[in-house]
C-alpha cells in the first residue's frame, strides 16, 4: 500500500517536475483541521485518515503526501479513471470517518473541509509556492519547538481574546483593538475627499497582551482558527460600529469559512437595508478562486441586502488573472508593490475595462508619492495606504 511521503519528498518531486512535461498533473491539496472541534479528536482523525487516503492514492494510482498534521497534497494524473473520481471519493470517505468517530460535535458532514487543485500544467508556479510556504513554516515549528523561537498559539490564547471580548463589551474591544483606514479620492485640485472606511481588528494591537512571545506564522490551523474567531467579533460588534460612524460608509474583510458561521447569519439578520446600502465586504482574490461556490452564497446574501462587493489583493502580476465581472463585484483593490510600475502600466486595458463596467478601481498599500502618481497616469481616482492617512492628517492640520 502507498505510504504517505513527507513534506520534502513532494518539494523534491516538484522541483522535478519543473523540467518534465506535466500535462494531466494535478496536485490536490486537503485541509482538514476545521472539521474538528478539539485537539483530542486530531489523533483519531489522522490515524483513521492516513489509512484511507493510502488506499484512494493507491486506487488513483497517484501519490500523497501529509503537508501538516491534518493537511495533505496528492499528485495525480488526471488521464486515470480513479483519478478523476478522487474528491468525491475523499469527501464521502471524510464524511464516513467522521460519522463513526463523532468528530466534530457530531458534524460528519465535514463542514470545515478545505480542498484546492492546481492543473501543473498551468499553475505549476502557485502549487510551488504553497509548499514552499508549508516548508518555511515547519522550519519555524522545528526551531520553535527547539527552543530557538517562539512558542505556538494555544487553545487557551484563542479563549483569552474571547474572554476579552465578552468581558469588554462590542464598544470598548472595538476602541482597544480596532483600527480603521480612510479610502479616498484624491482630486488633482481641491482637498482629499473620504469615500469609506475600512475597519478591522488589528493583530498588532492583539498581540502584546494576549500573544506575547507567540510565533502566529507557524502556528497553523490555530491561526487560521484566530481569523474565524475575530471575523466572528467583528460580525457580532457591527451593530455597534455601525452606530459609532452614524452612517458613514463601512468596508470590512470576511474570510470566506466565516460566511458559513452563526455570526454571519446574525449580521445578516440584523442589518437592515439601509444600513448595509453603506457597506462593502471584501474578499481576497485567493479566497474566491480557492472557494467560489462560498464566496457566491455570501454575495448573494449580502447583495439581497444592498450592500457591495470588493475583491481584495489582487497583486499587479495577478490582475486579469480573474474576471472581477463575473464575480459581480463593485470595487478591485490593487496593491501597489515595489518595483509594480511596469505590471501597472501593461494592465492599463484591464483598468480601463473595470471602469467601462462600473467596477471601482482602489490602489491599496499606497505608501509612497511614486504610487500615487502612477495610479494618477493610469486614472485610478480611489487609493488606501498610509500615504493617503498623512494626507488626511495635513488637511485637517490646514484646515
Amino acid at each position: 500500500m502507498k505510504k504517505i511521503a513527507p513534506l520534502e519528498s513532494l518539494f523534491h518531486k516538484l522541483g522535478d517536475l519543473r523540467t518534465t512535461p506535466r500535462k494531466g498533473v494535478v496536485m490536490v491539496v486537503m485541509r482538514a483541521a476545521g472539521c474538528i472541534t478539539g485537539d483530542g479528536e486530531v489523533d483519531g482523525l489522522t490515524q483513521n485518515l492516513d489509512l484511507v487516503l493510502k488506499r484512494l492514492t493507491e486506487n488513483a494510482r497517484g501519490e500523497v503526501y501529509r503537508l501538516h498534521t491534518l493537511d495533505y497534497a496528492f499528485l495525480l494524473n488526471e488521464t486515470e479513471a480513479g483519478a478523476r473520481e478522487f474528491i468525491p471519493n475523499l469527501r464521502v470517505a471524510l464524511f464516513k470517518i467522521m460519522s463513526r468517530l463523532g468528530a466534530g460535535q457530531g458534524k460528519a458532514d465535514g463542514d470545515g473541509l478545505i480542498l484546492e487543485h492546481y492543473k501543473l500544467e498551468t499553475s505549476f508556479a502557485d502549487a510551488a509556492k504553497l509548499v514552499i510556504g508549508y516548508i518555511k513554516a515547519a522550519r519555524e515549528l522545528k526551531n520553535a519547538s527547539n527552543g530557538q523561537g517562539q512558542r505556538l498559539l494555544t487553545q487557551q490564547d484563542l479563549k483569552a481574546v474571547i474572554d476579552a471580548y465578552r468581558e469588554l463589551g462590542s464598544a470598548k474591544f472595538l476602541q482597544t483593538y480596532a483600527r480603521g483606514q480612510k479610502i479616498c479620492v484624491t482630486p488633482e485640485k481641491g482637498p482629499i475627499k473620504s469615500k469609506m472606511t475600512e475597519y478591522f481588528i488589528s493583530i498588532d494591537l492583539l498581540s502584546k497582551p494576549f500573544f506575547e512571545g507567540v510565533n502566529l506564522k507557524a502556528s497553523g490551523d490555530r491561526f487560521v482558527e484566530l481569523t474565524k474567531i475575530l471575523d466572528s467579533i467583528m460580525l457580532n460588534s457591527f451593530e455597534t460600529l455601525s452606530k459609532a460612524v452614524k452612517g458613514q460608509p463601512i468596508s470590512i474583510n470576511l474570510n470566506i469559512p466565516s460566511i458559513f458561521s452563526k455570526a454571519f447569519d446574525n449580521f445578516i439578520a440584523r442589518t437592515p437595508p439601509e444600513i448595509m446600502r453603506t457597506v462593502v465586504v471584501e474578499f481576497t482574490q485567493e479566497d474566491v478562486v480557492l472557494n467560489y461556490d462560498g464566496y457566491a452564497i455570501a454575495r448573494d446574501h449580502l447583495r439581497s441586502k444592498g450592500a457591495q462587493i470588493a475583491i481584495d489583493q489582487i497583486s499587479p502580476s495577478a490582475i486579469g488573472l480573474v474576471n472581477i465581472d463575473f464575480l459581480e463585484a463593485q470595487m478591485a483593490k490593487l496593491h501597489w508593490q515595489e518595483d509594480a510600475e511596469d505590471e501597472l502600466y501593461d494592465k492599463q486595458e484591464f483598468i480601463d475595462k473595470l471602469r467601462r463596467l462600473g467596477i471601482r478601481p482602489v490602489l491599496s498599500r499606497v505608501d509612497q508619492e511614486r504610487a500615487r502618481d502612477v495610479g494618477a497616469d493610469l486614472g485610478i481616482e480611489m487609493y488606501q495606504g498610509f500615504l493617503i492617512d498623512s494626507m488626511i492628517k495635513q488637511a485637517k492640520a490646514v484646515a
